[in-house]
């Protein structure tokens, strides 16, 4: 007996040694949890105030708030009905389809995801592949918008590492929310993207009660003013020109209503952006050259994947040359502000606001995506690669000696700055920046002629940089030859040269054929 109650003493010992143990466990990881979580808001609070950030309110609502709007809206509520009679299935089995596409399509914001985490990684992945270079002084423009506006950023689509950079480019000024495709529904990507905001659209998918679903959601959003970023080309541009303007989500911001039913405020923020290297290039190029106009979900997932695959060696390597001291960058991306453009200012007739059907609305939606690729045109910047490939093309030949190759480039660099382009220009020009910034400043006390001189001498001294830098791209890319005197195009690889001289082409209206031009949009 005695042996018994030693051994049911002892059980209950362990058993509380070990309750003992787990509850001072989830103690330890309250406070600890608690403590990182404070010091976490403390440090997002004080980066959204030094900064001035917009910070759209509505975005911290519940998302079972945002379902239930969605499902007492009276046209989801209709296809919910549809839906069920269509396909001869119970209301309820309906109702959770409807659920379903909400769970997929609405974000779950997080303030400390997309300002900690989110912009760290940004930063991480775009600093260890690239040099980033932004236009800060555009970037400031979009404080003078009024606060009672919904302000959407339209953007061209070069990669899909596009969405990283708008990340990074907009932290200081606002967290936005942009659409994404299938490609993104992969853990742990779905996870991460929606804690930035950004909400999942299927492409070509046909269902009714999919779109009234995702259109109330934008309309909702749109509605409570969160600032939008669309990608307007709906897809990834196959040889570097852009691709017709996609107005499906354009539409459903256009028609959204504030809470006193009138139509909203809407400012456009032109984006230009641009590369030297894009990861995914060889896959676009030969869609291209296949004739390929759109992306199935497998062509994203190949897209994806490379750059998954690609961006982990490309982190190494370029850690192990930078510790060596022979740090090698993908070159330039490239990021550009247009002015903002009230949406007042595009559509004409009055009609559009007043039309219920899309049909009604089509023709002068899709002049305004038309007006507005052409403001992304505008701004798009110029990097060296783009402007050497085109130098290249230009010419013609297989072999270019240098000094033409230069001659050649800096004629083109002056036409496509008359035509309102721009070189950016990052670290590697750090000298002629500061030699550009002392002339400008003494400007006004020194003989016109001698500083009208000096910046021609500047000026030649920036297009030797850049040709250096474009050459150097090319050459490690194996797309050209190079000795101490010429430049040899490698004949199998002229597509891509072709595709980042598109990039820039618009700019000198020039048409191409199979092409859209602004000429043409």
């Amino acid at each position: 007996m005695g042996t018994v109650v030693s051994l049911t003493f002892s059980l209950i010992q362990w058993i509380a040694i070990i309750l003992f143990i787990i509850l001072t466990y989830e103690l330890l990881r309250l406070l600890v949890v608690t403590f990182f979580k404070r010091r976490f808001i403390k440090s997002v609070t004080s980066f959204l105030r030094k900064h001035q950030v917009r910070f759209d309110q509505y975005k911290l609502t519940n998302k079972l708030i945002i379902k239930d709007q969605i499902l007492h809206d009276w046209e989801v509520t209709q296809k919910i009905l549809e839906e069920s009679r269509e396909k001869s299935i119970p209301y309820e089995e309906a109702r959770e389809m409807a659920d379903r596409y909400i769970d997929e399509i609405v974000p779950t914001f997080n303030l400390l995801s997309y300002y900690k985490f989110g912009f760290a990684i940004a930063r991480f992945i775009l600093r260890s592949l690239y040099e980033v270079v932004i236009d800060e002084d555009g970037r400031d423009l979009v404080r003078d918008i009024p606060e009672d506006a919904l302000v959407v950023y339209v953007m061209n689509h070069r990669s899909n590492l596009d969405y990283v950079v708008v990340t990074y480019m907009l932290a200081e000024n606002i967290s936005i929310s942009y659409a994404v495709g299938e490609w993104a529904r992969v853990f742990p990507l779905d996870a991460l993207f929606k804690s930035f905001g950004a909400y999942f659209v299927r492409r070509n998918f046909r269902s009714p009660l999919y779109h009234a679903i995702l259109k109330k959601y934008v309309q909702l959003i749109s509605a409570n003013r969160v600032t939008q970023g669309i990608f307007l080309e709906g897809g990834l541009s196959r040889d570097g020109t852009f691709r017709r303007p996609k107005t499906g989500l354009l539409d459903y911001i256009l028609t959204a209503r504030s809470e006193e039913g009138e139509s909203l405020n809407v400012v456009f923020v032109p984006v230009g952006i641009n590369y030297d290297w894009i990861l995914e290039d060889r896959t676009l190029v030969r869609e291209w050259k296949e004739g390929k106009t759109t992306m199935t979900l497998k062509d994203h997932m190949r897209s994806l994947i490379t750059i998954l695959l690609k961006s982990p060696y490309l982190l190494v390597a370029n850690g192990l040359r930078l510790l060596t001291g022979r740090m090698k960058e993908h070159g330039y991306i490239s990021v550009k502000y247009g002015h903002p453009v009230a949406l007042r200012s595009l559509v004409e007739s009055t009609s559009f606001y007043q039309s219920e059907a899309y049909d009604g609305r089509r023709d002068e939606l899709k002049n305004v995506g038309k007006e507005l690729l052409q403001y992304i045109g505008e701004v798009i910047p110029v990097t060296p690669v783009a402007l050497l490939s085109y130098t290249l093309v230009q010419i013609g030949a297989a072999t270019v000696s240098k000094k033409r190759c230069l001659r050649v480039m800096t004629d083109l660099l002056e036409k496509l700055e008359e035509n309102g382009a721009e070189l950016m220009m990052g670290e590697e020009y750090k000298s002629q920046l500061a030699i550009r910034m002392n002339l400008d400043s003494e400007r006004w006390f020194r003989k016109r002629e001698l500083v009208d001189f000096e910046e021609d001498l500047l000026k030649g001294d920036e297009i030797e940089k850049t040709l250096q830098l474009g050459v150097e791209i090319l050459h490690r890319r194996k797309f050209i030859k190079v000795d101490s005197k010429s430049i040899s195009i490698i004949e199998s690889k002229r597509s891509y040269l072709e595709y980042y001289a598109n990039t820039i082409r618009h700019y000198l209206k020039q048409s191409h054929p199979g092409k859209v031009t602004t000429e043409t949009l």
